[in-house]
């Protein structure tokens, strides 16, 4: 593999990761119960901290570009 096939895999799974714990995120602060992130501390902050996941992902989905 080539150094842009394995950026590529890391952008997409990076992307995947801050999509997939920010639907976890809402869904805990919906009040919907994830035993993996069943923390007291993220309680009031779990829609919060949700959207800001998934802005980071549309964000480095938009802005982290790779050299062709």
């Amino acid at each position: 593999m080539n150094g842009e096939a394995i950026m590529e895999f890391l952008k997409r799974t990076v992307i995947a990761l801050a999509l997939l714990m920010g639907a976890f995120f809402i869904y805990e602060g919906l009040g919907f119960e994830f035993r993996m992130l069943d923390y007291e501390v993220f309680d009031d902050y779990g829609i919060p901290i949700g959207l800001a996941l998934i802005v980071l992902g549309a964000l480095i989905a938009r802005y982290w570009t790779l050299p062709e």
